[in-house]
């Protein structure tokens, strides 16, 4: 039994870049969601427009995919690929505060894979948009992903928590 569990847990973890539940999940397809989770519609918005998930709205300025590193000298932060920066607003309408989680925040690539955003670019930025968000609060920061250099972004996929639905953003 005991192995059945661990092989359960480690089947769901997402990897880096498609590994997970919903690995082969499409842009713009529904996620799966916990039985007793309330489903509603994720909506769908473009640079500049509104997009909620649940008590969060993010608006996505601009996407810039011509960064190779974050950083100078030794302490550089290095793309395996090329880094896409996305500009983002996040309000918190809620009355409760939340907090972004690096893996729930995705971009997915014109070859259908996707991207969680890099864990440690947050320190190079030294931006506070990982911090809580309390009740009313905005913030502005960037979430960073590594892409391979022929891939193209498609969509980012914000979310609330890893449990929510998901806000999908078209970037091109």
């Amino acid at each position: 039994m005991a192995a059945l569990i661990a092989i359960t847990v480690v089947v769901s973890l997402p990897s880096r870049n498609g590994g997970g539940a919903d690995a082969g999940r499409q842009p713009g397809s529904a996620g799966t969601v916990a039985d007793d989770a309330t489903v509603t519609p994720s909506p769908t918005a473009g640079l500049g427009l509104p997009a909620t998930d649940g008590r969060l709205e993010f608006v996505v300025a601009a996407v810039d995919c011509s960064k190779t590193q974050l950083g100078d000298g030794i302490l550089a932060l290095r793309a395996g690929g090329r880094f896409c920066l996305a500009q983002v607003t996040v309000r918190n309408t809620g009355d409760t505060s939340a907090a972004l989680d690096n893996t729930s925040q995705l971009l997915w690539d014109d070859h259908g894979d996707r991207h969680e955003a890099n864990f440690l670019a947050r320190f190079k930025l030294d931006e506070n948009l990982w911090d809580s968000i309390d009740p009313g609060e905005t913030k502005r920061g960037t979430l960073v992903f590594d892409v391979p250099r022929d891939a193209q972004p498609r969509e980012l996929e914000l979310h609330e928590s890893s449990q929510s639905t998901g806000a999908r953003i078209p970037v091109r």
